[in-house]
Order: structure tokens, then C-alpha cells, then sequence
């Protein structure tokens, strides 16, 4: 707008140097009708400026870091007469890594019409995003005057995934010798326990005859057979370390850092449970302190962990991260796999690990160059890098 008004004043001067030169009546004309020209903009400006409005319309649902998230705003202009430039001042906050940017768009509105347009917004980052309009500005066709628009709905909000990662196999190792206290039995396929009924079927050549249920066969005059139970157990425990990597590196190197913990977290249990190997994720809060589980029976169960995730903040460091926490608080829980997703090893988790989880095979996946001093038997650590995650996290399977 600041150009436009200086283009103007320019052409004024010319003009106006031009007819104390020649003393043409044209230039005269030219140069009154130029001096007219604001009025008739702020006339326009006028009967704009009631007429506009500004709303949501909505926005790309749980997108993936690295792609792009659409969201959609409408304009609504009842009045027969065209705008300029409407520009829309927007930031885009990551509520998760704290951080913030701002941007720009520019989009024109015909009379008596209601505009869609999109924001188009680069997701380098997972975690929470809040998408918040500044203010909404709308200039007459020739630029030299705005007003602002009202906004009634200032932000909207959506949670960005990590990135998934396709595992060829899933890191499990088999632990005969782990106790699992629960036992749960499928609701989907039927196993060989006697202890739980799955159903009941028709009899097919090759049936134990010992399950036949005579009572049910008795009463439909056909043979019926008992289809038993398959048991199912939390083998795995995902335990994600919410420490936040390196507080005198970079925002960026930072905003990278949490962004391979995620996308490791995410490609484990995802690949976990497409797999059919359910789970516990647990992760901690330290202003609350407090462990937060979520059980992952689903895939729709892996995204909402996230969601809750990313509403948890990280914790600025110590000497005792979430190993600690965990095994003073369920000293007696038992797994066949744990996986410790973290930036670093705290300074007694070396001693809890092989200590502590001598029924279980525990597998680091640090994101850092760190090192343990002393592996055991039961525990490795294993170190992801940007790019290879696919790679990194089966390793060192045992199939």
C-alpha cells in the first residue's frame, strides 16, 4: 500500500509539473481528475468495509511431518463491488518444540461471491500446531487505502505426526523365561487354551473330537465344536524419554534432534502393532510428576498416544530420566521386550539396565552419539540416524 500511495503522489507531481509547463487544458483535466481519485477509493473503501467477513472452513486432518497441511479459510464479500489485495498476516506456532513463524498471503475477492482459499503450510516439525490469523486487511482496487477485517475465530489447531518409517521385521526377541501377570485373550482369532471359549462352529473333517460340544450339538442336530481361546500378552514396553536434546545446541538442531526421537517412537509402535504385537507406551511429566501410559491394541491408538504426547512438555534435563521413575514405581513388572527411546543415557540408567531387567531384553535406541561403557547380555544400545531409522531399529534382531 505504501507503494501504491507513493506511485500516486509521483504522478500528481508530474502532472501537475506538466500543466504549469504547457498550460494545457488536457493536463488540467488530467490532473483534477487525479486529485479525485482518493476520494472516489475512500467511497469505495466505504461501502467495503461492512460487507466483508472472514471465517474457518476447516483443516487437513492429522497430517505427517513432511508434508503439507491445508487449511482452508473463506471470505465472504455480499457487495457488488470488487477488492483489491485482501492480506492475511498468519503465524504458525509448534506448541510442542515452542516454536514460531510468521507468513504472508494475498488473495482478491469478486462481488457478491464467497472466496475459498488455502493456506499451503510446510510442516517441518511434528508435535501440536496452532495456526493463528493476525489480522485480515482488505485494500480498495487502487491500494491506497485498507481496513481491517474482524476475526472471530483467531486460530485453529491440528496435530502433526511424525514421520513412519516401514520396519522389514519388528524387533522382538523371544523371552520364554519373562512373567506376564495379565492375561487377556483375543476377540478376533480363536487359539488352544482350554481355559477360554472363543466360540462355537460347525463340525469340518479333521476336528479334535474332544471338542465336540455335545449339548449344542444335541439341540441343532449337527455337530458343533468349541473353538478355544488364544491368549494375548503386553510383550513389549515402549518407554519414550521427553528429555529435551542439547540445550546449548541451535533451535534447528534441536527441532531435529526431537524430531528423530519421534519418528523413531512412531515407527516402533506402529510397526509394532501392525504386526499384531500389542503394547505399552509410557512417558513422563516432570512439572506433574507423574507417568502417563497408553495401551496400543490399535493403530488409531498409536496416533492418539501422540496427541497426548505432544501435550506433554519436555523436561529441561537432570541426573535421572524416565528408567528411574518407571522401575522405582513398577518394581515388579514384567515384559519379554523393552525399548528405551532417548537422546541420552543418564548417569544411573547403565546400572538399572543391567541390574534391573534381567527377564527382559532391553534395547536403547539413542538418537546421539552416546556410548554405554559396559553392554550386557540383556540390554544393547543401538543408534538411529536421520534417514536410516528403517535400518537402525532392527539392527540387531533376533528373529
Amino acid at each position: 500500500m505504501f507503494k501504491n500511495r507513493v506511485m500516486y503522489v509521483a504522478v500528481l507531481l508530474i502532472l501537475f509539473y506538466l500543466a504549469m509547463i504547457f498550460f494545457q487544458y488536457g493536463l488540467y483535466v488530467l490532473l483534477y481528475l487525479c486529485l479525485l481519485i482518493p476520494v472516489a477509493a475512500l467511497l469505495w473503501m466505504l461501502l467495503l468495509r461492512k460487507r466483508i467477513r472472514f471465517a474457518w472452513s476447516g483443516v487437513s486432518a492429522d497430517p505427517r511431518r513432511g508434508g503439507t497441511a491445508e487449511v482452508a479459510i473463506a471470505f465472504s464479500n455480499s457487495s457488488f463491488l470488487p477488492t483489491g489485495d485482501v492480506i492475511v498476516l498468519y503465524s504458525v506456532e509448534n506448541i510442542f518444540l515452542q516454536t514460531k513463524e510468521r507468513n504472508k498471503q494475498i488473495v482478491s475477492l469478486s462481488g457478491r461471491r464467497t472466496t475459498l482459499s488455502t493456506l499451503s503450510i510446510r510442516l517441518r516439525h511434528s508435535g501440536t500446531m496452532r495456526i493463528t490469523v493476525d489480522s485480515v486487511r482488505v485494500q480498495e482496487p487502487l491500494g491506497l487505502f485498507s481496513f481491517a477485517v474482524p476475526v472471530v475465530q483467531g486460530s485453529v489447531t491440528c496435530t502433526v505426526m511424525p514421520q513412519m518409517e516401514e520396519l522389514a521385521v519388528c524387533p522382538i526377541k523371544n523371552n520364554p523365561y519373562a512373567y506376564i501377570e495379565e492375561e487377556v485373550y483375543s476377540k478376533v482369532k480363536p487359539g488352544d487354551d482350554p481355559a477360554e471359549l472363543f466360540g462355537v462352529r460347525e463340525y469340518v473333517p479333521g476336528d479334535r473330537q474332544n471338542r465336540i460340544h455335545w449339548n449344542l450339538t444335541a439341540k441343532q442336530d449337527e455337530l458343533m465344536v468349541k473353538q478355544m481361546g488364544l491368549p494375548e500378552d503386553w510383550a513389549c514396553l515402549l518407554l519414550l524419554e521427553m528429555y529435551r536434546p542439547g540445550d546449548d545446541l541451535s533451535e534447528a538442531e534441536q527441532a531435529r534432534k526431537v524430531n528423530l526421537l519421534m519418528d523413531t517412537a512412531f515407527s516402533l509402535s506402529a510397526s509394532l502393532i501392525r504386526e499384531g504385537h500389542r503394547h505399552r507406551i509410557v512417558w513422563f511429566e516432570e512439572q506433574e510428576d507423574v507417568l502417563f501410559e497408553k495401551m496400543i491394541e490399535a493403530e488409531e491408538d498409536v496416533f492418539a498416544a501422540f496427541h497426548a504426547i505432544f501435550d506433554t512438555p519436555f523436561y529441561p534435563g537432570g541426573k535421572t530420566g524416565i528408567l528411574s521413575r518407571y522401575f522405582s514405581e513398577y518394581p515388579e513388572s514384567a515384559y519379554k521386550n523393552i525399548y528405551y527411546v532417548s537422546d541420552k543415557l543418564f548417569t544411573d540408567d547403565e546400572n538399572l539396565l543391567r541390574e534391573s531387567r534381567r527377564d527382559a531384553f532391553v534395547t536403547c535406541y539413542l538418537t546421539s552419539d552416546v556410548k554405554p561403557e559396559n553392554e550386557g547380555d540383556e540390554w544393547q544400545v543401538l543408534p538411529v540416524r536421520d534417514g536410516h531409522i528403517a535400518e537402525d531399529l532392527i539392527q540387531e534382531v533376533i528373529v
